[in-house]
């Protein structure tokens, strides 16, 4: 009776042990997020390598990942600015999918201040600009072309932008459905433009300079 017992016992060990290894998974689906551990921001476009097989994955914008990994994997998450985190994926899960978010902290170096001059000195820079003269001929050509006679000839020979061409299409347009139905007025025989232009004669404004 003793020996049946033992018999029992033994085949409900082997049973159970491999209920147990039929368990394990060999491969895993693993998805999560990865962000940052000061802001929860999501990290763009980190690094996910695995280190057993030497592949890379990347996380999306919104560090979002979704990779396939074998068991006793270990998993190396990286971004630049941010220290590098390690996890070893054991063999003991009950499910194969997996759901990982990973928290990055951030690797800040602060340097000191530094100043750059194109001299060894302030002092030295102040001397050499105070010591610098600007050609009679530079400045003379420069006041000829900021004239008002000059200026007023390049405004003339400028094509219209777009603000111009959109304003003389609106104002056609309003001209148009302004005079719709009706005789459009003639300028030659506006009272006002004649009196602008007496008072232009007597100005003297059409006179050569």
């Amino acid at each position: 009776m003793t020996y049946l017992k033992n018999i029992i016992i033994l085949l409900l060990l082997l049973i159970f042990q491999q209920f147990a290894q039929a368990q394990k998974h060999e491969v895993y689906q693993i998805s999560g997020r990865i962000r940052s551990s000061d802001s929860t921001l999501p990290v763009s476009f980190a690094h996910i390598k695995t280190m057993n097989h030497k592949r890379i994955h990347f996380s999306d914008w919104f560090g979002q990942y979704t990779i396939v990994v074998r068991s006793n994997e270990t998993l190396e998450f990286s971004s630049m600015g941010y220290k590098s985190k390690t996890i070893h994926m054991a063999d003991t899960f009950e499910s194969n999918r997996l759901i990982l978010d990973i928290y990055l902290q951030a690797d800040t170096i602060s340097l000191a201040e530094t100043e750059i001059y194109d001299l060894p000195t302030y002092k030295q820079f102040i001397e050499i600009v105070a010591k610098i003269e600007v050609p009679d001929d530079d400045y003379q050509r420069a006041m000829r072309n900021l004239s008002p006679e000059v200026l007023k000839q390049y405004f003339d020979k400028m094509d219209m932008d777009y603000s111009m061409n959109y304003r003389h299409f609106v104002q056609s347009q309003v001209d148009q459905l302004y005079y719709k139905g009706q005789m459009r007025p003639i300028p030659i025989f506006n009272v006002f433009n004649w009196a602008k232009f007496i008072k232009a004669l007597q100005n003297g404004d059409f006179k050569k300079k």
